[in-house]
């Protein structure tokens, strides 16, 4: 039992190094969205290809996958958009 519990506290040292809780950055939460927006735009294009390849018949899943893929893009835009408004706010400000 006590073997166990030493067992455990060098465990908690070693790992006291280390950074486990890194958190993300905004930059890198952008890349991760784009990246998804991405992956969105593509698995849309696959499905609308295979579709009419006629490896499919589901249009409905189709039409979701092109929707959920616009949406997407759109949010991203709106985003695009609001960074840059922020960004051109900040420059006004006067110092």
């Amino acid at each position: 039992m006590i073997n166990k519990i030493g067992e455990q506290s060098n465990i908690l040292l070693h790992n006291a190094g280390k950074k486990e809780n890194k958190v993300p950055t905004f930059a890198d939460t952008l890349k991760e969205y784009i990246t998804g927006v991405n992956n969105d735009q593509i698995a849309a294009k696959e499905s609308v290809n295979k579709l009419l390849r006629g490896e499919t018949n589901d249009i409905h899943s189709t039409v979701i996958s092109v929707e959920k893929a616009e949406i997407s893009l759109q949010l991203m835009l709106q985003l695009r958009n609001k960074v840059i408004q922020s960004y051109q706010d900040i420059m006004r400000i006067q110092v």
